[in-house]
């Protein structure tokens, strides 16, 4: 029998503080992600709550799906990632 060993997904780059946000943002790049932007207003008017739900739905789907790690970015601060 014949197997096949391939390492585990690790996603380099994400933004699970963004994961609430379910509506296509539409602009040029700054108008979406520059200060003031889309993005900014979107994680300024979102609860702390919601921001951690989402967050948890994104982290739990990725160990599902086989991720085994990540790193995430966040324009707030501070150090997130994860692995299991």
């Amino acid at each position: 029998m014949e197997r096949t060993v391939i390492p585990a997904f690790f996603n380099a780059h994400t933004h699970l503080g963004d994961s609430f946000v379910m509506e296509e943002p539409v602009g040029t790049l700054p108008e979406v992600v520059g200060p003031g932007g889309f993005k900014q207003r979107m994680l300024e008017s979102a609860e702390e709550a919601t921001l951690l739900r989402s967050m948890a739905t994104a982290f739990s789907h990725m160990l599902r799906t086989g991720t085994f790690g990540f790193a995430d970015f966040r324009e707030s601060g501070g150090v997130r990632g994860g692995s299991h």
